[in-house]
């Protein structure tokens, strides 16, 4: 699979992985879904790309919109996202962040690809993790289980946790070390 990957993305490369905006990919080859398609989120421009893995091709761009987002709270990031496999459904962490004063919520949340749509999960920073929730990725195991990582620079970091679906509460597993 990591040969696979390393192919498309040297593919992608030229092609769309160049544009600074980008800030991930999820790849999605669900039971749910027929097609296998490339999700490419925008960090600069706030949007969501649907991307044809064979070709490279952009099939679908749609502006992510979610909750509490305005003109003073804006969209920031998203930290992880990941497609359950036995749905095909889209769940992320992402921060909104008030322009003025600075503050980040942080949110969990699924996502419908197809429209942009964000739908909270979690309203607030997901429980179950203490200090900085800096997420480092998000993956789904082939059971439909949803593991979260956080990154090395946060409080609690290289730690690894399950994800509760319907609640966003955050279990911890092990940690995983630096």
């Amino acid at each position: 699979m990591r040969d696979q990957n390393t192919r498309l993305g040297k593919r992608l490369g030229q092609r769309f992985l160049t544009l600074a905006s980008v800030c991930l990919l999820v790849f999605t080859a669900s039971t749910a879904q027929a097609a296998a398609f490339l999700y490419a989120v925008g960090e600069l421009d706030e949007t969501i790309r649907m991307i044809e893995p064979a070709t490279g091709v952009e099939i679908n761009t749609k502006l992510l919109t979610a909750s509490g987002v305005t003109a003073v709270n804006r969209f920031d990031s998203v930290l992880g996202a990941a497609i359950n496999p036995l749905t095909g459904v889209m769940y992320a962490v992402i921060d909104l962040k008030d322009k003025d004063t600075k503050v980040v919520t942080r949110k969990f949340v699924s996502i419908n690809p197809r429209s942009g749509a964000a739908t909270d999960i979690s309203a607030t920073d997901p429980a179950g993790i203490d200090g900085d929730m800096q997420i480092g990725g998000l993956a789904f195991a082939s059971n439909g289980t949803l593991y979260a990582v956080t990154s090395d620079n946060a409080d609690v970091a290289s730690t690894l946790y399950t994800v509760d679906l319907g609640t966003g509460v955050f279990t911890f597993v092990m940690t995983l070390g630096n």
